[in-house]
């Protein structure tokens, strides 16, 4: 399975890109795609990620993971995007880095 991660850019997507995906939901579904709404992930990354504290995830944490937010069993690439993924974005970029 593809794990698609849509970063986005702040304050300019508009929520576009997740708006044309749902559109176009039965098709994608039938072509093995599943785009998430933002409220089916929202905290369950954010809670894996302070759990690990960089570890890796289990197999078993993956799963349970994947069963909080799919719908669909028959899925080969899952989209979600969030425009902080990559985190606040006062702090996306910083001097260090």
């Amino acid at each position: 399975m593809q794990i698609v991660f849509h970063c986005g850019v702040h304050g300019t997507d508009q929520d576009g890109v997740l708006k044309t995906l749902f559109q176009n939901r039965d098709w994608l579904t039938r072509n093995g795609i599943e785009a998430i709404p933002r409220s089916r992930h929202r905290g369950i990354f954010e809670k894996a990620l302070d759990s690990l504290r960089g570890g890796a995830a289990t197999r078993e944490m993956q799963e349970t993971m994947l069963d909080a937010i799919l719908d669909n069993d028959n899925i080969q690439r899952v989209i979600c995007s969030q425009p902080g993924f990559i985190g606040l974005p006062a702090r996306v970029i910083s001097p260090e880095g």
